[in-house]
């Protein structure tokens, strides 16, 4: 595995929020407000600024962007914003099916 490219992917993802705030925006784009309230509802003590500026770290590498739709405007997941997403997922079953740590079973 390339350590550049773990080192990468923390930058990109290992801030509080960023988790918190793709899974809300897997379900459906959604509004600043609803958003806001949403991740809100997890730690009320997030102020705007901190979400303000992860929302734009995260547009910057790619994984969100905001779009005016019927008059308003919403954050969504861009592709890429999707395809983490999936690889999150993969990861979520991963941790749901593989098997506990313990001694191998023998061959014998």
């Amino acid at each position: 595995m390339n350590i550049d490219h773990l080192r990468r992917l923390s930058e990109i993802l290992g801030h509080k929020w960023d988790l918190v705030i793709l899974a809300h925006l897997a379900e459906r784009p959604l509004r600043y407000t609803e958003l806001s309230s949403r991740v809100r509802e997890i730690d009320s003590d997030l102020t705007e600024g901190v979400l303000n500026k992860n929302l734009k770290r995260l547009a910057a590498d790619g994984l969100i962007q905001r779009e005016r739709t019927n008059g308003h405007h919403v954050w969504n997941l861009t592709r890429r914003g999707r395809y983490i997403v999936a690889t999150l997922a993969k990861i979520r079953d991963f941790d749901d099916e593989a098997p506990p740590d313990g001694p191998e079973p023998d061959d014998n």
